[in-house]
């Protein structure tokens, strides 16, 4: 199979004349890059909306500290006098769930973001960069789109 495009990452296809958003490597809607408005490459968060992910780990975590405060309470009851197993593997689960939301929240790499009209897109890098395929990417964005700015 060819490479359909030049360069691509996890959202995005780019290739002499457009930009091809993707779902699951599959061109859904493509914006040509002369109806592009600007395009700006700087350092940001891996994904656009990390405030909500970062608040939904921290839930998790707040659950799992409330929950093991629960099972310390049972513990130290008297009236207790049988505790199953499962109930102690509960808190696994979210503890787990919300430190890699927590994480992936906080991850920083370059992100791409082009205005199109009242249209904003925000893409990662890090795909890119992982392969480094980064500098040829930004050499040829410079090429075919000369107002890119680049920090």
């Amino acid at each position: 199979m060819e490479k359909q495009y030049l360069f691509e990452a996890e959202k995005f296809g780019l290739s002499e004349e457009s930009i091809h958003l993707l779902r699951n490597r599959f061109n859904y809607k493509s914006i040509r890059l002369t109806e592009i408005d600007s395009i700006y490459i700087e350092d940001g968060k891996d994904i656009k909306n990390w405030i909500w992910v970062l608040s939904i780990g921290i839930l998790l975590l707040a659950f799992v500290v409330y929950d093991i405060n629960n099972i310390l309470l049972i513990l130290n009851d008297e009236n207790t006098y049988h505790i199953y197993l499962e109930r102690f593997l509960i808190p696994i689960f979210p503890f787990l769930l919300g430190g890699y939301t927590i994480f992936i929240s906080l991850r920083n790499s370059k992100v791409m973001k082009i205005y199109s009209g009242n249209n904003t897109y925000y893409f990662s890098l890090r795909k890119l960069m992982k392969s480094h395929e980064y500098k040829p990417f930004i050499t040829h964005l410079q090429k075919v789109y000369q107002t890119a700015k680049i920090k």
